[in-house]
């Protein structure tokens, strides 16, 4: 949050993740003047793969928040020697690995490294994103679209509006293992589509979630709590984070934070902030 007098709605600007909660915490009672929204990006492009390992791709912790058995079920049901590849560890490992047992079409790779997760989300013809719970938005998402991969993801809350059916992939009716599975089958008998789509996947990646578009957007939003007051003294921003709050106080094109815990005596440090960033 961004914010120059915490507690005071009028004197703030709050950031979401997506449309999608962006709306929740306007019905939620923040006013909607207030809510701005700041998707997730990926810092390092690994360019776009080409999908030519044929699998389906699952990665992320497995619990049943990410709907693994709804996966799991829905692959018992598709026909043909296509693989599932899930990467990834948690609670529910035991069940994943008893599946990868009895169906030699699923692979469990366990916790791997980012580059190996990068590989691998360039080779998939698809990802699925199972979950059966809200999500924020899914890193694995973004690192999908960086590398070119559709999406099969569940038709709910952010991932409604985060894939567009038919172009970055397809949605399936939450904890329904039939529904994912013919989205599935679709998805390994439509070779052109998905060539096609992971052309409209690498775009949304440019368009949304690089390194470069990501800074745009937050120094857009800096100066935006800047403007709020639309006067020209000093302002204060509270940047909320889990290591607790940084006072950061600008004057002109500088920002100044107040020395490290430990470094008593020393002055506060200053730093440039860009000029897109400054109240004139």
């Amino acid at each position: 949050m961004l914010s120059r007098q915490p507690g005071r709605h009028g004197r703030g600007l709050y950031v979401a993740l997506t449309e999608f909660a962006r709306r929740k915490v306007i019905r939620g009672g923040l006013p909607a003047s207030k809510i701005a929204v700041k998707p997730n990006f990926v810092g390092t492009d690994h360019g776009a793969g080409d999908g030519a390992g044929n699998f389906g791709l699952f990665v992320g912790r497995l619990d049943s928040t990410k709907g693994l058995d709804v996966l799991l079920n829905a692959w018992s049901k598709v026909h043909g020697d296509f693989k599932l590849k899930v990467l990834g560890d948690g609670p529910l490992a035991p069940v994943v690995c008893e599946a990868a047992l009895k169906d030699n079409r699923i692979e469990w790779l366990g916790r791997q490294p980012l580059n190996v997760v990068y590989d691998m989300m360039g080779q998939a013809a698809f990802l699925v994103v199972s979950s059966v719970w809200y999500e924020g938005l899914p890193r694995t998402l973004v690192e999908s679209f960086s590398r070119g991969t559709p999406i099969i993801a569940s038709k709910l809350g952010a991932l409604e509006d985060l894939i567009r059916p038919g172009e970055t992939g397809w949605h399936f009716e939450p904890n329904d293992a039939s529904d994912l599975a013919m989205q599935i089958t679709r998805a390994f008998a439509s070779p052109e589509a998905l060539r096609q789509m992971r052309g409209f996947a690498r775009r949304e990646y440019e368009a949304k979630y690089t390194a470069d578009d990501n800074y745009r957007q937050m120094m857009t939003l800096y100066d935006r709590a800047l403007r709020t007051r639309g006067d020209h003294g000093n302002h204060r921003i509270d940047a909320k984070s889990d290591a607790g709050p940084c006072d950061l106080t600008v004057r002109g094109n500088r920002v100044y934070r107040p020395p490290l815990a430990g470094r008593r005596g020393r002055e506060a440090q200053a730093v440039s902030l860009p000029e897109a960033a400054v109240a004139t």
